[in-house]
């Protein structure tokens, strides 16, 4: 599939050796993922938005157009993408992409360090899973791992049609190196691209590509990071359990990888850290002591009654949490259907608080964010720092409109002052 001297010799070596600290032999990164830069690279990431805005934009350098030019220029820089397979063996049609000079997620706020976004989808295109392309060697990893004679391969069929007929255990983590890293080790991965990303846009059941694997009496194994910030690690649940129940639902055996998170975060980080010689057997042990789903959610269930005891028991009227400091500390979760109130004095943090822990996860949680100001100015300002489009970016005809409703659905929200919510 990849070619290595496509590669350029500068950045074959960082390229590969980020791989291999994923414990990825390079035979199977080479089979998954390609080095692209310049122009090709740019049309690859900016290509479709560029396409979806129609018109005479095609034509001339608009000021849609430069601003979708400029969102992307970083992509000539270069980076490695995979397009994944299909379940027939054909290439994906959705790049994911690692960019050497990622963009900046400026939506921390004020006197905030601007956050790399290190992985990146085209804009305008489906966030769709990845089913990583299984050469032979590792396919008969897989057929040892699981007891299956390498006469089952029915003449013609490709790895994943053998896995999807035998009904074989696949596990779905999130990002590429963690799948491939399963892979080496012989057991089917599907990558999702982020933890909400099970499922198309606006729906909860599974992406048709997770779907066509969830067949009755199936297992399947969750591997999510072991986050060891608790909003994070909390979000990471929410989405595991939501994924899970889909499963279930679909009549699948559903389990919850767990492991110690000193080894490392993701489960690549922690097989990189096992010495090579004992990472099946430790991956026997992480899937033999899988959590069953039903005792995950039970689990799940009793911390958050406990947590809301806490709370009944610590609150004696409205206000929730109170705080003397210069400045807000890490807000609490959002809850639907509430209304959250923040009063605080001026330059308290209130934008920096309220950008980063509750616009940018509700946002990654697949939410939609309407921010009304009262101040055009401010508007801008609160824009630019929790990077949504604002509405006046953007000119008031079709081709705009066009553009705007594209950037809204794309970076999840949009700022505007009361007098242009019509």
């Amino acid at each position: 599939m990849i070619i290595c001297s496509t590669i350029p010799q500068s950045s074959s070596q960082a390229f590969l050796k980020e791989f291999r600290e994923s414990a990825i032999p390079d035979d199977l990164t080479l089979a998954n993922v390609e080095w692209v830069e310049g122009d090709e690279a740019l049309e690859i990431l900016a290509g479709q938005a560029l396409h979806n805005l129609g018109g005479h934009a095609n034509q001339y350098a608009t000021r849609d157009v430069q601003r979708i030019l400029e969102r992307y220029e970083f992509a000539e820089n270069g980076g490695w993408f995979t397009w994944g397979t299909t379940l027939e063996g054909g290439t994906g049609t959705v790049a994911y992409c690692k960019p050497i000079t990622p963009r900046k997620d400026t939506s921390k706020g004020f006197g905030r360090l601007a956050k790399d976004i290190k992985y990146e989808t085209p804009a305008g295109c489906p966030a769709l899973p990845l089913l990583p392309f299984i050469p032979d060697k590792y396919l008969e990893e897989i057929c040892k791992r699981f007891n299956v004679p390498p006469s089952a391969r029915l003449e013609g069929e490709t790895a994943w049609q053998m896995i999807q007929r035998l009904n074989l255990p696949i596990t779905i983590c999130e990002g590429l190196k963690k799948a491939l890293a399963l892979i080496a080790q012989g057991i089917p991965a599907i990558a999702i691209r982020g933890i909400t990303q099970w499922h198309e846009k606006e729906k909860t059941e599974l992406h048709p590509a997770i779907a066509q694997f969830a067949t009755p009496g199936r297992t399947f194994y969750i591997a999510f990071d072991q986050d060891g910030k608790e909003t994070t690690r909390q979000n990471v649940q929410a989405q595991a359990r939501k994924l899970g129940q889909a499963l279930e639902n679909a009549g699948c055996d559903v389990r919850i990888c767990e492991w110690d998170r000193t080894l490392g975060k993701g489960i690549d980080d922690a097989l990189f850290n096992i010495p090579e010689d004992e990472r099946s057997l430790w991956l026997d042990d992480i899937l033999d002591n899988a959590k069953p789903f039903k005792k995950f959610r039970r689990e799940l269930q009793e911390a958050q009654s406990l947590q809301e005891l806490k709370n009944l028991e610590r609150l004696t009227y409205p206000i929730e949490r109170a705080t003397s400091g210069d400045y807000l500390p890490e807000l609490p979760l959002t809850r639907p259907g509430a209304i959250h109130v923040i009063s605080s004095d001026i330059n308290t943090g209130k934008t920096t608080r309220i950008g980063w822990d509750w616009v940018r996860t509700w946002i990654a949680d697949g939410g939609l964010v309407i921010v009304l100001s009262p101040l055009n100015s401010l508007g801008l300002q609160t824009a630019n720092n929790w990077d949504l489009p604002h509405i006046h970016d953007y000119r008031n005809d079709k081709d705009g409109q066009q553009a705007l409703e594209m950037d809204i659905s794309y970076r999840g929200g949009i700022v505007m002052c009361l007098e242009s919510l019509h």
